[in-house]
């Protein structure tokens, strides 16, 4: 027969399941994995087998009254704070449980109660025992009875204490993470708004600078006209670009291939710019092939040159002509465009840009610069906005191919006569 020494040295194993679940409970971060909970329950189920034994032992024997003193000063010490947990447990505090975790969770509880019924009748009975012999005489008894009932005055004060505190320590887990949900709900508030602020904002480009640019049309003769011109080529066909002279400026080659040919598309927040609402964004690009690419998906009446090649060679061949300099511009240009034109049939025949004060420009200064060029090589004129790429003076920090550089490009290309820009 197992003795009760035995039952109580199995009670100080789940003493020390108590110690290592408020460990756990504690440290509420740990139930952020659900191998944690799984890790606590298969401890609850480790003592329910010792539940259960001592529930049927103790309906069936005589306890004596020291012993089962003993026996209960053990067994309550544990059983209040993880009767706590597995409420706690099972009202999901710590997180989603399996239909398998609940039926262990519950069958836990269930023995849990069930011992602690046979433990209060035990008392009950063995106070009953007590007052019947009372009448007997036999010394002692009214201490024994006044022991008893001070035992479960101190043992239903020690389960009020101890609910009280797994309780106040469940609301604290709930503030916390009520409390958590509340900052987790202004960061994502404060994050949305910061987002929205810096959309596109890291294609800024400071320090640009004041750059004013020469734009002129020459006819045939050379006379300098006012006038709306495009290019008119077949549909398909390529449009060159010639750069002269790329060997003198080392890696100056590179960015004129990411303005020309990039087909780069960027948000950019309209705050930024000063065109919008903060939140709402607009479209811009980084090289010219994909600002026409994107223009050329509209049916046009002539066909835009979406198809460019760079060429290098120190003949003035190609459709657009691209040199640069290290001397400045005498009218304080940082860069100029010349379109030779056909008047009577408004159309490009070929465009020279220059570039001034070369190394003296940063390799954003110089992409600027040359992107507004390029622009007027395709026809375009200068924009009304002062924020927008094509105005005379580039003043804006997000130097890049609008929508309104976009549209204007289809209107013009569509028959209609105006090359302005207007946003």
């Amino acid at each position: 027969m197992i003795s009760f020494e035995h039952y109580l040295s199995e009670l100080q194993q789940i003493q020390l399941i108590q110690k290592k679940l408020a460990q756990k409970l504690e440290t509420s971060q740990n139930f952020d994995r659900s191998g944690t909970v799984t890790e606590v329950i298969n401890n609850l189920d480790h003592m329910n087998s010792v539940t259960t034994s001592l529930t049927k032992t103790l309906s069936t024997r005589q306890i004596k009254h020291e012993l089962l003193t003993k026996l209960n000063d053990e067994l309550w010490n544990p059983f209040v704070p993880i009767r706590a947990y597995v409420d706690m447990l099972l009202s999901e505090k710590f997180g989603k449980l399996s239909d398998e975790q609940t039926s262990r969770l519950k069958i836990v509880s269930a023995n849990i109660q069930k011992l602690e019924e046979v433990i209060n009748d035990l008392i009950s009975v063995k106070q009953s025992l007590v007052m019947n012999n009372e009448n007997e005489n036999h010394p002692g008894n009214s201490q024994v009875i006044k022991e008893l009932e001070q035992e479960k005055l101190i043992l239903g004060k020690m389960v009020q204490n101890e609910e009280k505190r797994y309780t106040q320590l469940s609301r604290k887990h709930l503030l916390v993470v009520a409390g958590l949900l509340a900052v987790i709900g202004v960061v994502i508030t404060a994050y949305s708004l910061f987002v929205v602020q810096l959309v596109g904002q890291e294609y800024r480009v400071p320090n640009t600078g004041s750059r004013n640019d020469g734009y002129i049309i020459q006819n045939l003769s050379g006379e300098q006209i006012s006038t709306w011109l495009s290019w008119r080529l077949v549909d398909g066909t390529v449009l060159h670009v010639n750069v002269i002279g790329a060997d003198k400026y080392p890696g100056k080659l590179d960015l004129i291939k990411d303005v020309l040919l990039s087909q780069k598309a960027i948000e950019v927040d309209n705050s930024l710019l000063h065109t919008g609402l903060q939140g709402t964004t607009s479209t811009y690009y980084v090289g010219w092939a994909g600002a026409l690419a994107q223009a050329s998906k509209d049916q046009t009446q002539f066909y835009i040159p979406d198809k460019l090649d760079v060429i290098e060679s120190s003949s003035a061949s190609g459709d657009i002509t691209i040199m640069m300099t290290s001397e400045q511009s005498g009218d304080g240009y940082s860069g100029s465009t010349k379109s030779i034109a056909d008047p009577s049939q408004h159309q490009i025949l070929k465009s020279q840009i220059i570039i001034y004060g070369v190394d003296k420009l940063s390799d954003e200064q110089f992409k600027t610069i040359l992107r507004h060029e390029l622009g007027h090589a395709f026809g375009l004129a200068h924009a009304s906005a002062p924020g927008d790429l094509m105005h005379a003076t580039i003043q804006t920090d997000y130097p890049y191919i609008s929508q309104c550089d976009i549209n204007t490009i289809k209107s013009l290309y569509n028959g209609k006569e105006k090359s302005q820009v207007t946003c």
